[in-house]
């Protein structure tokens, strides 16, 4: 498949499981005919604020994985990647199997034995037929705007939040046509969801919700990040 057709559809995917998110939320339902008492509307759009930053998230890193799968295709060898990236996998692979618990490594050795044989062959002798592309897109942190540009960066795509700025679908969204303030905005408004995430999952109370009308608007605040990004990497790829 095409990248931009890869691309299309991981965020398709993502924008169909808002629709499901908006339903559980019970979120376009007049008040009237919403069938959940007052704590359990707090209950369910706190959840619906937790399960939208875990869509996200994973949207955003199968378009880093698909993105790097491609590029892959297209280039002559390693060093066609930024410098560190055989540093950055060998340094978050080995992190992240270390913490994977010793019973399941013992329970999955083939599996285990072969993410490590792929590591040592894409860091140690630049094949770029391993598959190591869950290891590139795992971020660290809340997906916040410098945790993408990070992602993004690695694999040769930079200034992604720069570029989002510019385009037109986003800038309708915040209702500014100037590219760099547009950006602003966007780091802004994802900056701010994920402190209102952060406290919920470590509050848990009904004074920590973020309303339904907040999170209409983050999610389509997401949905055009995600149709945006399509854009870009369609472009990025070429």
């Amino acid at each position: 498949m095409p990248i931009n057709g890869e691309i299309s559809a991981i965020c398709d995917e993502f924008h169909e499981e808002l629709v499901g998110l908006l339903d559980f939320a019970q979120i376009r339902k007049a008040s009237s005919a919403n069938s959940l008492a007052p704590r359990a509307r707090v209950a369910a759009a706190n959840g619906a604020t937790l399960l939208l930053a875990a869509l996200y998230e994973e949207c955003i890193r199968q378009m880093v994985k698909a993105t790097f799968n491609h590029k892959k295709q297209a280039a002559s060898g390693i060093n066609d990647f930024p410098d560190k990236l055989a540093a950055s996998v060998w340094r978050r692979s080995f992190e992240k199997l270390a913490r994977r618990p010793f019973d399941e490594v013992q329970g999955t050795i083939s599996v285990t034995n072969s993410e490590i044989n792929g590591v040592l062959a894409f860091c140690l002798k630049g094949d770029l037929k391993s598959d190591v592309s869950s290891f590139i897109a795992h971020n660290d942190n809340n997906m916040r705007p410098d945790e993408m540009a990070r992602l993004f960066k690695q694999i040769g795509v930079s200034s992604i939040v720069s570029k989002l700025g510019t385009e037109k679908g986003l800038q309708d969204f915040f209702g500014i046509d100037n590219p760099s303030q547009c950006a602003d905005a966007l780091r802004n408004e994802i900056e701010d969801f994920f402190r209102r995430r952060n406290e919920i999952a470590h509050a848990i109370q009904t004074s920590s919700s973020s309303g339904p009308t907040s999170i209409e608007k983050d999610v389509n605040l997401f949905k055009s990040v995600t149709a945006s990004l399509v854009k870009i990497l369609s472009v990025e790829t070429k």
